[in-house]
């Protein structure tokens, strides 16, 4: 619920992780916010910008790390014959 919210509120913004954070806190019910943006990054709704060389997807240790957010890239299956 709260990546769904996530996704349509902030579409097309870049943002740091401490700014989605205040985001949840302030205009949102919910606190647990990196769960959400694991499973947004997973889709690839979510992608970091400034991430550093080591890090793992899915993880936000860094609140100044840029998060941008746009569609899920969808794979397409092409036809086999």
């Amino acid at each position: 619920m709260l990546g769904a919210t996530l996704k349509e509120k902030l579409l097309g913004k870049t943002m740091s992780v401490g700014d989605v954070k205040e985001f949840v806190l302030t205009s949102t019910p919910s606190y647990q916010f990196k769960d959400a943006l694991s499973g947004l990054e997973k889709e690839g709704s979510v992608e970091p910008v400034n991430a550093p060389p080591k890090r793992r997807p899915g993880t936000y240790p860094d609140e100044e790390l840029l998060l941008r957010f746009g569609n899920a890239k969808r794979e397409v299956q092409l036809p086999l014959f």
